[in-house]
């Protein structure tokens, strides 16, 4: 895949007082992995991505209604597809290593939309930043 190099080290770790010398192994992306890696930021690890989801179509909806703390929500059900996928997305070797595939990813979503000042949003998104 070369998305990742694999390199042998040693660290040092103080345990109560006594010094122990591990064997690990550091990783590193590669310039070909770069292309698929978001870096994260200092609340969140970074990890590679497979793939966009992509909106195909909205299915059915409830009528918006307003919650007891005033906010305007709607329940919606929706298909994605996918685009920009990653060759290696669909590897035998990596469905090994963490067994999960991309076409595991449900087409069929749900989600709350909650409006908000810029258009309705996710409630998965805005939980993000709660």
């Amino acid at each position: 895949m070369g998305l990742l190099t694999q390199k042998a080290d040693k660290f040092e770790k103080v345990d109560w007082g006594t010094k122990k010398v591990l064997n690990v192994n550091v990783y590193n992306v590669t310039e070909q992995g770069k292309a698929f890696f978001n870096s994260g930021s200092m609340f969140s690890r970074g990890e590679f991505c497979t793939g966009i989801l992509k909106l195909a179509s909205v299915g059915t909806f409830t009528e918006p209604s307003e919650t007891n703390s005033g906010e305007k929500i709607s329940r919606v059900n929706y298909t994605v597809d996918y685009e920009n996928v990653a060759p290696w997305a669909n590897d035998s070797e990596l469905e090994k290593l963490f067994e999960r595939r991309l076409d595991k990813i449900e087409k069929q979503q749900r989600t709350v939309l909650i409006l908000t000042n810029e258009g309705w949003k996710s409630s998965r998104v805005l939980d993000k930043f709660r």
